[in-house]
């Protein structure tokens, strides 16, 4: 190809091999310059411009809208199971079975929570409160990102989720021609609610559909892609359903009380919330609470930073706080982000360190000694003190 001017013919090169590689272009004849689309490539893209490609679609007795709706509702419920147990509330009223092990492992992986001594069971990172703050789309890219990449296989992972992009959201497709491990994926892509699996026949069971069976072997015969698999999938984002979302009067009045108002029907945003303020009462669409010492204190020994629960009461806060005057004035009273701010400080006013003391000496000149030794060993030398 001489139209590739010379400056730039190293990336041609490089870009070149690659394709090669992948085997999307082969040399069309012996000469190096001449290059073609290879048959294999070229066919499967025939098959997806004519809609061949994809699963065998399974008959059902209900539309796809109505399928549909039921994923969508199934599909959200999962995944908020999984953020109920990231920020560490309840989740016994979406889901009755302990959350599987290998969803905990992913979210240790992707260092949204760790392990905590004290208490016992594993706690929210700093980094897992921006993962909250995330859209749902950021949020399932960024886990799926991590499923992966502790995968033993992620090769046939990634072929399952460009496989699983083909297909609609509202049908139900057959499994059999996915290998073993690909069908254990979908069981882990089913609780988190990107995907539901083996379809019961009866229409008043459809709101049990993705369960597992008894036996732990047992794999899935159907699957249907959910609409947060669809946006996964497709790279369609899902807009945010958190408080912030445009267009209602949800969100959160922050007074300079230190009183808390929040305006929502969400258990997962009232979980949220409880990270970092104490809350007093709830009712349908609303809780009420406070800022105290001891809550935000709670916060930060969950590594949950100033600056996070002051950038998040901002964000969230409910539209009429917003000064139309001075767009950019703070929706929190300065006196609420100043106090959170020293509450934080409170933690680092002394530095901890490993010591030894030295007392009960017989006299000065013993003590001198002790003193002299440790000199000594500069490693070593502690802070000697005469009772």
């Amino acid at each position: 190809l001489q139209w590739v001017e010379e400056p730039h013919s190293l990336l041609y090169n490089e870009a070149i091999a690659l394709l090669l590689h992948l085997d999307i272009l082969k040399r069309a004849n012996s000469e190096e310059s001449s290059l073609a689309i290879s048959d294999n490539f070229a066919q499967n893209i025939q098959r997806v411009i004519s809609g061949e490609v994809g699963a065998e679609a399974l008959e059902s007795d209900e539309s796809p809208d109505v399928l549909a709706r039921i994923a969508s509702r199934e599909g959200r419920k999962r995944w908020e199971t999984v953020l109920h147990f990231l920020v560490g509330s309840d989740y016994t009223h979406l889901r009755s079975e302990p959350l599987p092990q290998h969803v905990r492992n992913t979210l240790l992986a992707a260092n949204l929570q760790e392990k905590s001594s004290k208490i016992g069971f594993p706690v929210i990172t700093t980094e897992g409160f921006r993962f909250l703050l995330l859209d749902e789309y950021e949020q399932l890219w960024r886990y799926l990102r991590a499923y992966i990449e502790q995968s033993k296989d992620p090769d046939n992972i990634l072929a399952l989720v460009f496989r699983l992009g083909f297909l609609s959201p509202g049908r139900w497709y057959s499994t059999k021609e996915l290998s073993r491990n690909q069908q254990r994926v979908l069981q882990d892509f089913a609780d988190v609610g990107i995907v539901l699996i083996d379809p019961p026949s009866p229409v008043h069971e459809l709101n049990e559909l993705g369960k597992r069976g008894k036996s732990s072997s047992t794999l899935p015969n159907a699957v249907m892609v959910t609409d947060y698999g669809e946006s996964l999938l497709t790279g369609k984002p899902q807009s945010s359903k958190l408080i912030h979302s445009e267009g209602n009067r949800q969100g959160i009045i922050v007074e300079s009380t230190f009183r808390v108002y929040a305006y929502t029907d969400s258990d997962l945003d009232i979980a949220l919330i409880g990270l970092f303020a104490r809350l007093d009462y709830r009712m349908a669409n609303f809780a009420a609470g406070s800022l105290t010492r001891s809550s935000i204190l709670g916060a930060l020994e969950q590594n949950i930073t100033a600056k996070q629960i002051i950038d998040y009461l901002e964000t969230h806060a409910h539209p009429s706080t917003r000064d139309d005057e001075n767009p950019t004035r703070s929706r929190v009273p300065e006196t609420v982000c100043d106090q959170i701010r020293l509450w934080e400080a409170e933690r680092s006013r002394a530095t901890f360190e490993p010591a030894f003391m030295v007392d009960l000496f017989e006299d000065d000149a013993q003590f001198a000694k002790v003193v002299e030794h440790a000199e000594v060993r500069p490693r070593k030398k502690r802070k000697c003190t005469i009772t």
